[in-house]
């Protein structure tokens, strides 16, 4: 069959070539993003296995915390157990930490996660690492309170809680900035669940702040500063369960 009989083909059946072309072209272009579609929902899920890893480590790490605060109220911190449960608890939180920075160093995040956005890369280092500083610092500050240099580890618990505080504020401001993207209503559901828990890890850090200085006055202030402690480590909890709940 010639060029000239398919031609006739064609416009015997009512089709005109160009159009023929461009729904190839359509076709082509609905594949093409499809297939990109698909390999980006790949890329998101290998990325939040890491993440939903870290959350679950940060989990039982302030399950630990917890316990180890519960021991200490009770006036047994200086235990084995409760020192090995700190050590424990304050290593699981660091490691989780350190997973979270591994997923901005080897790859770009597609969608927030937790504490994290997904516009920067580099931003979520700094946040990941921020928190892996204030942890470094809880271990130091142990260190001198077994040492029973008690001015020392308040004063690096201090700088410990301003660092939480920086790291807090920073997740708060870039997940707003995600969130302003889109109307309340087109928020979904895990990343309402986020920004809550990210609200409340910024109220929580400011009350870390408040009972550090607390712990430096010279002011007497009795249980009180050991009662807000027990107070703001299940709160702490609260918010890694909230971070796991995210990823069901």
């Amino acid at each position: 069959m010639t060029t000239s009989q398919s031609s006739a083909q064609v416009y015997d059946h009512g089709q005109d070539p160009a159009a023929v072309a461009a729904d190839i072209a359509d076709l082509e272009s609905y594949v093409a993003t499809e297939a990109a579609a698909e390999r980006e929902s790949e890329i998101e899920l290998a990325l939040s296995k890491p993440a939903s890893v870290a959350n679950l480590v940060l989990l039982l790490g302030y399950i630990l915390a917890l316990w180890f605060q519960i021991l200490d109220f009770n006036g047994r911190a200086r235990e084995d157990m409760a020192i090995v449960v700190y050590f424990l608890a304050f290593a699981l939180l660091i490691t989780s930490g350190m997973i979270e920075l591994s997923v901005d160093v080897f790859s770009n995040r597609l969608v927030g996660h937790g504490r994290y956005h997904s516009d920067s890369p580099n931003w979520n280092r700094v946040i990941s690492s921020l928190f892996i500083v204030a942890g470094t610092l809880d271990i130091v500050a142990f260190v001198y309170w077994m040492r029973r240099d008690f001015d020392v580890e308040d004063k690096v618990l201090l700088i410990s809680s301003y660092v939480l505080l920086i790291m807090a504020v920073l997740a708060l401001y870039f997940q707003v900035m995600d969130i302003r993207k889109e109307t309340w209503r087109e928020v979904i559901v895990s990343d309402r669940i986020d920004l809550g828990a990210n609200v409340v890890v910024f109220v929580v850090s400011v009350m870390g702040v408040v009972l550090r200085h607390m712990d430096n006055s010279e002011t007497d202030f009795g249980d009180a500063t050991d009662k807000l402690e027990l107070a703001t480590v299940p709160i702490w909890l609260f918010t890694s369960v909230l971070y796991v709940a995210t990823d069901g």
